[in-house]
């Protein structure tokens, strides 16, 4: 079970398409470190103190892609045809 475990965490951090992002390592690995914000009631503030230490989108969860401002939501979300 531990090497699932450690299997698991190194494809999170080397193969996941969102390993790019900057954001905390434990959050990357696993949603257990928004369950523990949101325990203590400060998520809101992990979140705010993450997007000025880290970036506008930043990869918070294993597949978490918060956004502070409309300008990063529409350059990652935009539609562009050629």
């Amino acid at each position: 079970m531990t090497s699932q475990v450690l299997l698991l965490f190194t494809c999170r951090l080397q193969l996941h398409p969102l390993r790019a992002l900057p954001g905390p390592i434990a959050a990357k690995l696993t949603d257990a470190h928004s369950g523990y914000h949101s325990f203590r009631k400060r998520l809101h503030l992990a979140g705010l103190g993450g997007h000025s230490r880290y970036s506008p989108v930043m990869g918070y969860g294993p597949n978490g892609l918060p956004f502070n401002s409309a300008t990063a939501l529409h350059g990652t979300y935009s539609l562009e045809f050629n």
